[in-house]
């Protein structure tokens, strides 16, 4: 065999190739190999074709390699694999991908990595991914990434997540960003978190948003708090709600205020509320307005009450009342001092009495 040309080999038939033993075949050069035809190829034995040392199947050509059945791809060893191009790889099919097998895929280099098309990304098994480490997902780029299909960015663990660069999140849609886990998620740094667009916030879960932790929230840009829709906001638990600093409270929009709960509203501190201009505290429900801690009313000072309408004032209990200072009350208005109810104004003490008749 070893004596016959390329030209002579071409005109051996797809049976006698067939025929051929592994000896046969180990004694092509490489150059004989890579003169075979596609169909030539194909008609060799999965056993004959794993018989092939590193040198032979690194000729092999992509049309040649296209050419190869999912079994022959599947006889193939780690050392085999090892020797195929980035070029190579990137001209395989991605069932044929899949036939190497998910121990010979978990080998691939970065630079092999790096040959695939997003296609082919995209149509790895949820197998054959999960056997590339971090390092591996790390180092795929934006374009590959956007390949990846809902489930099998679900499939991603928070190690796996955390090697993506700021860069890498911020090419995936924003249905991809909502398709990693809870976990995975909560797993991304403040760096990472930087990385996401407004218009990728849209496509975050209410269970991802529940799953963040109180140190996860102070990790959020205030642009991504802002770009945060109602129902999103309403997702966070009371203490990652209350984890939020001024500034990003003072992003909030009076819509997505409007759709805090009043668990989130008894967590707000002096601090966030002092961030609020007069138009985000006006826009609290009644029932929002009641949800009020005692210590916040405490703390309250002229400027922070001067917001308040007298709907509001209306709605806070006369518990709220009891911790409402004199000064507070003083600096109301009069519209607003109207809309206390006989009830809270009976609750009053002589002093706040005194400074609500203006005494």
């Amino acid at each position: 065999m070893a004596a016959l040309s390329t030209t002579q080999l071409r005109g051996v038939t797809t049976t006698q190739i067939g025929g051929l033993s592994a000896t046969d075949i180990g004694e092509l050069s490489a150059t004989q190999v890579g003169g075979l035809a596609s169909a030539q190829l194909a008609a060799m034995s999965a056993t004959n074709l794993s018989a092939m040392d590193q040198t032979q199947v690194a000729t092999l050509s992509t049309s040649q390699l296209r050419a190869l059945s999912t079994t022959q791809l599947a006889g193939l060893n780690t050392t085999d694999v090892a020797e195929l191009s980035a070029t190579q790889l990137g001209g395989l099919g991605t069932t044929q991908l899949n036939a190497l097998g998910a121990t010979n895929l978990g080998t691939l280099t970065t630079t092999q990595l790096g040959g695939l098309s997003a296609s082919q990304v995209g149509g790895l098994n949820a197998t054959t991914l999960s056997t590339l480490d971090a390092t591996q997902i790390g180092a795929l780029s934006s374009t590959q990434l956007r390949g990846l299909n809902t489930t099998q960015l679900g499939g991603l663990n928070a190690t796996d997540v955390g090697e993506l660069t700021a860069t890498q999140l911020g090419g995936l849609a924003a249905s991809q960003v909502g398709a990693l886990s809870a976990t995975s998620f909560a797993a991304l740094d403040a760096t990472q978190m930087g990385g996401l667009a407004a218009t990728q916030v849209a496509g975050v879960t209410a269970t991802q948003l529940r799953g963040l932790t109180a140190t996860d929230v102070a990790e959020l840009s205030a642009t991504l708090v802002g770009a945060l829709g109602v129902s999103q906001i309403a997702a966070l638990s009371a203490t990652s709600f209350a984890a939020l600093d001024g500034t990003q409270v003072g992003t909030l929009s009076t819509l997505q205020l409007r759709g805090v709960t009043n668990t989130q509203v008894a967590g707000l501190s002096i601090t966030d509320l002092g961030e609020l201009n007069g138009t985000q505290v006006a826009s609290f429900s009644a029932s929002q307005i009641g949800a009020l801690n005692t210590t916040l009313i405490t703390a309250l000072d002229a400027t922070a009450v001067a917001p308040f309408t007298a709907t509001q004032l209306r709605a806070l209990s006369t518990t709220q009342i009891d911790n409402f200072s004199t000064t507070n009350i003083t600096a109301l208005s009069d519209t607003q001092l109207g809309g206390f109810s006989q009830t809270q104004v009976e609750s009053m003490s002589d002093s706040q009495i005194a400074a609500y008749l203006r005494l």
